[in-house]
């Protein structure tokens, strides 16, 4: 079971997770249906929802990110958001999704076994 809480237009996230796992699913099958189903292959897949979550949660963001100062990384992470996902900002939470993205795309090429 997930759990997953979000304030404002948060829940986008999931929706883009989602979607992608969705795009690239039905991409795998339409296109390349001789690809065997792999790990890497859903690392890219979140790499791409990491991206894309932070252009959007950047959009959704834009007012509070002008107001907010900017003197160190942390002030550009971690701010007053009104969309956050799982308590942070949503472009802050691309910086998991991406890591995720990365590490299982490594994973399934060292170990293609699925």
């Amino acid at each position: 079971m997930f759990v997953f809480w979000w304030m404002g237009r948060g829940y986008v996230t999931a929706l883009i997770i989602f979607g992608s796992m969705m795009v690239f699913a039905l991409f795998l099958q339409a296109f390349v249906p001789s690809l065997p189903d792999q790990r890497w292959y859903w690392g890219l897949s979140l790499v791409a929802a990491a991206a894309v979550n932070w252009k959007v949660g950047s959009h959704f963001n834009r007012k509070r990110l002008a107001k907010a100062p900017k003197r160190h990384l942390k002030d550009r992470l971690l701010y007053k958001a009104p969309n956050r996902f799982m308590s942070v900002p949503m472009e802050t939470f691309s910086i998991a999704i991406l890591a995720a993205g990365i590490a299982l795309t490594v994973y399934g090429i060292v170990h293609p076994g699925i």
